[in-house]
């Protein structure tokens, strides 16, 4: 992780404010995806935690990657919990930004810088491409050595 902030070059990334969907709780670098079957609350649409369609591996709208709330005091390692207004942003290619890697208990999931990543279905945080037709979303800008939980890391969206 680079810096305390999840957008590290905010001019690559448009903000934007959604409500998390029911039973779901959301973690600053996880990817969402907006879910228009929920009516709007107070003028905002849900987001669900990513996940895979009939019409591949990419979302119908765009990728939107958690942030943390600093008007509100919140940091890097506040959660937003289902029906918070939550903030995030649609990273645009060469933003550099902290992603949530999914930790696999009992396995070595390092990581080089260099290599590139996917966004587990179900999950919302990224791990790294294993084959296709999974669409690479990120590079990873930095080693990580065997993490033992979700670990923030800092990568470039692409």
């Amino acid at each position: 992780m680079r810096n305390n902030r999840i957008v590290l070059t905010p001019d690559r990334a448009v903000p934007i404010e959604y409500i998390v969907k029911a039973g779901e709780t959301h973690y600053p670098g996880m990817v969402v995806q907006l879910d228009p079957t929920v009516a709007l609350q107070g003028g905002r649409h849900t987001a669900k935690i990513y996940s895979r369609t009939a019409d591949g591996d990419r979302p119908a709208g765009p990728w939107i990657v958690v942030t943390e709330d600093i008007k509100q005091g919140k940091t890097v390692a506040d959660a937003y919990n289902a029906g918070d207004r939550a903030v995030g942003a649609i990273p645009l290619q060469g933003c550099e930004i902290n992603l949530l890697f999914n930790n696999v208990a009992g396995t070595a999931d390092d990581v080089a810088a260099g290599n590139t990543f996917m966004v587990k279905n179900g999950a919302g945080k990224v791990a790294v491409k294993t084959g296709t037709p999974q669409t690479e979303v990120a590079m990873a800008l930095e080693n990580l050595i065997d993490p033992v939980v979700d670990t923030l890391i800092w990568s470039v969206w692409s």
